[in-house]
């Protein structure tokens, strides 16, 4: 009862107005109060899967606090991420790109998915597909986002072939609630709420809402745009709720629901998607009197993407009708099992875990061969279980120089696979197993100064997943038929970078080698009467490249950031036509680069930031280009009290036309897009 009453007053309160102007100062705060952009050396779990600062591991780590994220002009959380380095994230949007667009990869690897994306340490990539549904974690709801680069499979497995980023949300610790609205360009409305409350001393709830819609732009650059090319418009809402209990002095656990919904319009009058996402997770973390720590996951997540794809009559742009509509349910399951100890002369720390996954599912589709004429039904599906056994030793052999070792064995079953096509053949394929074994060595060193050298050799893999094994798909005059017999794509890489940091600057240098072989690769299969491909194991990958980025803090509140990177994917063998041996991989521009000036202050924010992207190939025949483009974004903020703030965004600040990508058509970047809000934050006295 006490609990209750607690919460009624609380929400009573904040409805009333807030708390009264006369209370203590630490009941409200502006939105600047508790920055953390310029903390230098944070804390992240993600490189070693144990808690370290940034400056002190021995791998190459970026962290982009969630004020950063929030201080980007943008809708969802793939576009805050782009100018970390490293990163390479799909150049158009997600909020006007199809779904299944929304892959990621890191330091030109290439391929449809090469990164593992984990929201609180749980997989987030689609269980079928692999690529990230960023809508589904607000901007507003970021604490942090760590990034690992370098392949990683000797803690996570698979899809970590090119590194790791785990998002972590915000769990208050105080009573508190926040708030934030926005209207824009295109009709865009946002609304997002946020809040906290103790119900015991031992038990916290937590509550994130947010929804978005907008009208969207037309897609194709004016000289490529068609007479039904209308606004892609979309619209998505999500609703977190966690349940964070003390459960005694040595144990802690969690339980979370969070349910995404997604509705787009793919720039036509017929063509439009969407998506639903249920998943639920908990967990447990004790810490041992003997000073190891036992954590232990469980999750389970339901999806259910639907598209209606279109194809031209006469012509793109010109007329279309529906050639399939595809569904795709799928479920996944997981847990994992891990301990961690350091040693009394915390000179060794130990790292074991265990995994276990395991995904069903079906792609479910009707396909038009004319309009209203239809062809033909197809079910492609199946099941794949994995499960993995890691452990990892730090060692710290003196107090300038630390070694890291890590090996993981992974296993998995391809189980019941199908195709069944009505009409037409019914096809059922032979259960098929593989493991792989991923080992990691690095080490850091640090003598005294300001600098500090890191290095790493690893091996890692990406296992095909259930699309690339059996689902059939087509869309826009494309088809690509799955390959049952698929393999793993492996990884042997190295790098090596030098850090130095006086005080409030710090700047990086890493240099990288990845060769990549038996590479999943997409090989036309067919041309006529459209465009097919098939995914195969075949050939060989080599990229290299250059990372340096840095920041400088100065006067008070204001930070200058810059980034560049060099990436060079050359194609080194490819037996099924060898003349694009030496060729780049398609999408992967060979320099990028960001630079970034902001000031955050308890009255008032501002910040800026140019992105730039190089000249990129289409595909692998290096036949056609896109243009570079360099587009400046700009956000300000003024606290108008001391629980309310205003402010405006402003993304492609000078409304730069550019290009970003050359699948049918000539696609362009977001237009000058201005957005303006408020927010409130109120927080309660314990």
């Amino acid at each position: 009862m006490r609990s209750r009453t607690r919460l009624v007053s609380l929400c009573f309160a904040l409805w009333a107005g807030g708390l009264r102007p006369g209370v203590a100062q630490d009941t409200t705060r502006t939105a600047h109060d508790t920055l953390r952009v310029f903390e230098l050396n944070p804390i992240v779990v993600s490189a070693t899967r144990t808690p370290r600062t940034v400056a002190d591991l021995p791998v190459s780590t970026s962290v982009m606090h969630g004020d950063e994220v929030r201080a980007t002009p943008a809708l969802t959380l793939d576009d805050a991420l782009r100018t970390i380095p490293g990163l390479n994230v799909p150049f158009e949007s997600a909020v006007v790109a199809h779904y299944t667009s929304n892959a990621l990869s890191m330091r030109g690897l290439g391929g449809y998915v090469t990164t593992l994306v984990l929201l609180d340490g749980i997989p987030m990539n689609d269980p079928m597909s692999g690529y990230i549904q960023w809508p589904k974690v607000p901007m507003e709801l970021v604490d942090r986002v760590e990034v690992v680069r370098g392949g990683n499979s000797s803690l996570y497995g698979t899809y970590a072939l090119g590194g790791v980023v785990n998002i972590f949300t915000r769990h208050p610790e105080t009573d508190e609630l926040e708030t934030s609205v926005s209207y824009g360009s295109n009709t865009t409305y946002r609304g997002d709420i946020l809040g906290s409350v103790g119900l015991s001393p031992a038990l916290r709830l937590s509550v994130n809402a947010n929804y978005y819609n907008t009208a969207g732009y037309v897609r194709p650059i004016p000289a490529s745009a068609g007479p039904i090319d209308l606004p892609g418009w979309s619209r998505a809402g999500n609703l977190f709720t966690q349940l964070d209990a003390n459960l005694s002095e040595r144990s802690t656990g969690f339980l979370r629901a969070n349910y995404y919904n997604m509705y787009q319009n793919q720039g036509s009058p017929l063509a439009h998607d969407g998506q639903g996402i249920l998943d639920v997770a908990g967990g447990i973390t004790h810490h041992t009197l003997a000073g190891g720590t036992v954590s232990a996951t469980a999750f389970y997540e339901h999806d259910a993407p639907w598209t209606y794809n279109t194809d031209p009559i006469t012509a793109r742009g010109v007329d279309e009708f529906v050639s399939n509509y595809h569904q795709t349910p799928a479920d996944f399951l997981g847990g994992s099992l891990s301990w961690s100890s350091v040693s009394a002369d915390a000179r060794l720390g130990t790292t074991l875990g265990v995994d276990a996954h395991v995904v069903s599912g079906d792609d479910v589709s009707d396909v038009y061969s004319a309009p209203d004429t239809f062809a033909y039904h197809e079910v492609g599906g199946g099941t794949q279980l994995t499960g993995g056994v890691y452990g990892q030793v730090e060692y710290f052999a003196t107090s300038t120089l630390e070694l890291l070792g890590s090996v993981r064995i992974d296993g998995w079953v391809n189980h019941d696979g199908h195709d069944r096509k009505t009409p037409g053949v019914d096809s059922t394929f032979a259960d098929k197993s593989r493991a792989s074994l991923s080992p990691k060595v690095a080490l850091r060193y640090h003598p005294t100064g300001p600098w500090t050298a890191r290095a790493a050799v690893y091996h890692a893999f990406n296992a095909p997943n259930l699309d690339e094994l059996y689902r059939p798909y087509s869309a826009q005059s494309y088809a690509n038929v799955p390959n049952p017999y698929l393999g793993p794509e492996f990884l042997l890489g190295a790098e090596a970078g030098l850090e130095y940091t006086a005080g409030p600057a710090s700047l990086q240098a890493n240099v990288y080698q990845n060769n990549l072989r038996d590479v999943i690769s997409y090989n036309p299969i067919a041309f006529s009467p459209v465009y097919t491909t098939e995914p195969v194991n075949v050939g060989r990958v080599r990229t290299r490249g250059v990372e340096v980025f840095g920041n400088w803090d100065f006067l008070n509140g204001w930070r200058l950031a810059a980034s560049y990177t060099y990436t060079e994917s050359i194609i080194t063998d490819n037996p099924p036509d060898t003349t694009v041996v030496g060729h780049t991989q398609g999408d992967t521009p060979q320099q990028q680069g960001a630079l970034s000036l902001g000031h955050f202050a308890s009255r008032w924010s501002a910040f800026l930031q140019g992105r730039y992207i190089g000249q990129r190939y289409v595909d692998i025949s290096n036949t056609r280009q896109i243009a570079p483009y360099f587009v400046t974004d700009l956000s300000a903020s003024v606290s108008v009290s001391r629980s309310l703030e205003a402010f405006v965004e402003v993304e492609n600040l000078f409304n730069k036309l550019y290009v970003v990508s050359e699948f049918g058509y000539d696609a362009r970047g977001a237009p000058r897009q201005i957005f303006a809000g408020v927010r409130t934050h109120f927080t309660g006295g314990r």
